[in-house]
């Protein structure tokens, strides 16, 4: 997490560590989107940036980085905590199977880069 410190008073960059997450406070007159694209590009790390805003979200996936809107993310959240009460049962209904088509190949077979962005989102 990435906040903006631009007008905080703090000379120099502030970072920790919560539970797994690198939480950083920008040093003062430093944008937050500058930091996340410096870490976007210089990272060899696999990475899952959260955001809303298009420029960051273009130039991280330029970088080949994983991006999911915030909206994606807060549901993402709420699934977690839904299955932590659950006790991790998944009681959804299966998709009604597709009939008279004639193509080949498995139709709800997510593309490459949808399975990429699953299998990093399913190790929040």
């Amino acid at each position: 997490m990435v906040f903006d410190g631009w007008n905080s008073g703090n000379l120099s960059q502030r970072s920790y560590m919560a539970r797994g997450i690198k939480v950083i406070y920008t040093k003062q007159g430093e944008v937050a989107d500058s930091v996340i694209k410096r870490i976007a590009e210089k990272s060899k790390r696999e990475l899952v940036i959260v955001t809303s805003d298009m420029e960051i979200k273009t130039f991280a996936e330029k970088c080949g980085k994983i991006v999911i809107s915030s909206p994606e993310f807060l549901d993402k959240i709420d699934m977690a905590r839904y299955f932590s009460m659950k006790g991790g049962v998944c009681e959804d209904d299966p998709e009604p199977a597709r009939t008279g088509t004639k193509k080949k190949g498995n139709p709800r077979r997510q593309t490459r880069k949808e399975r990429k962005k699953k299998r990093r989102l399913d190790k929040l």
